[in-house]
């Protein structure tokens, strides 16, 4: 018998590449003592290494060991030709132990905006390699997705005729956003930014982060200008949070995408929000959706033509798309009010 599940241990280690003692009490069903006399002999004799304390120990071949692997890490890239990220993402599973024990709402965020960021670099990116990694951090899991091509930015700026690459992440944020929309729905990158504890696209010397546990977007000039798209996801292994709930914040009935929030601040970038013109900024493309929220922190004030622009005449003009604000102070909300009020005097304004 300790023959047979010696041989259980050895089949399953090569094919998850490491194993812990969880996994084989869990396959055999025998007390959590006598697998550990069995790895202990197995260890003993040489046929597996031991990587790790006993509490999270894991173990795998010799040979992996001497290669450096690490059950918790995983890094691989790929040349760009009939890639598919189901396939990346099952090798990434049998390599490596980082999602097991991982509770499952976890696991389907990270399964979800992994694909979808992969999928996106193979797909949107003409870059002739992908490159990915995985982590297990303290209490976290990461991945990473690199290409090489000509930069998710610059793509966007290129096909939509946009003004500059801030015009392009706020376009990317709303959501629908696609340089081949024959192909793709232009929600990928929308909706991981809003699964993840931190979302991070860096990409043509610029950093976009979106941290939802502080609710805020940011963005900053970083040194690193190399060709390309770096996407870092983050996500706590405790973490609450349902895939199908974020869905279903954005969507109606049909489980069509048809509402989203615009960040009023990040379409300052160094001037007032005064003019028509930028609020015409804010309003592009917002015709794709049926509802539309306006949030307004840390937005110190407004101008009259900014506000009309948004809340009379994007309004007026489109009348069956639903038009909510939250977290405007004083300032901001007396324009507002003053645009609203417009709609129906327009000699107000």
């Amino acid at each position: 018998m300790n023959e047979d599940i010696e041989q259980r241990i050895i089949r399953e280690m090569h094919r998850k590449g490491s194993i812990k003692t969880s996994d084989i009490v869990e396959a055999t069903g025998l007390a959590r003592q006598s697998v550990h006399r069995v790895l202990k002999r197995l260890v003993d004799r040489g046929d597996l290494v031991k990587v790790g304390d006993t509490k999270g120990a894991k173990y795998m071949s010799r040979e992996l060991a001497m290669k450096g692997a690490d059950p918790m890490r995983i890094r691989r890239s790929f040349a760009n030709r009939d890639l598919h990220e189901d396939l990346i993402l099952g090798q990434l599973r049998d390599q490596t132990t980082i999602l097991q024990g991982v509770k499952s709402n976890v696991i389907k965020i990270v399964e979800y905006a992994f694909t979808e960021m992969v999928n996106n670099a193979i797909s949107h990116s003409d870059s002739a390699k992908v490159t990915v990694e995985m982590e297990s951090l303290d209490g976290a899991i990461r991945f990473v997705v690199k290409d090489y091509g000509i930069g998710i930015f610059n793509n966007l700026i290129e096909k939509y005729g946009l003004e500059d690459k801030y015009a392009a992440i706020q376009e990317l944020l709303k959501g629908k956003t696609t340089t081949k929309p024959d192909r793709h729905t232009g929600e990928g990158v929308f909706f991981t930014s809003k699964v993840a504890d931190t979302f991070h696209i860096e990409s043509s010397g610029l950093r976009l982060t979106v941290d939802n546990s502080l609710d805020d977007v940011f963005v900053e000039n970083i040194k690193d200008n190399r060709r390309g798209t770096r996407i870092v996801f983050d996500i706590s292994k405790g973490s609450n949070r349902e895939l199908s709930n974020i869905f279903r914040k954005y969507t109606e009935g049909d489980l069509a995408f048809s509402k989203t929030e615009i960040k009023v601040k990040l379409y300052k970038l160094g001037i007032s929000y005064v003019s028509r013109s930028e609020a015409k900024r804010v309003v592009q493309n917002l015709d794709r959706f049926k509802s539309v929220v306006f949030d307004f922190a840390k937005v110190d004030t407004v101008g009259q033509a900014f506000a009309d622009e948004i809340f009379r005449v994007f309004t007026n003009e489109h009348p069956a798309i639903s038009i909510r604000h939250i977290n405007a102070n004083e300032n901001v909300e007396f324009m507002i009010q003053r645009a609203i009020a417009g709609r129906t005097q327009p000699g107000l304004l």
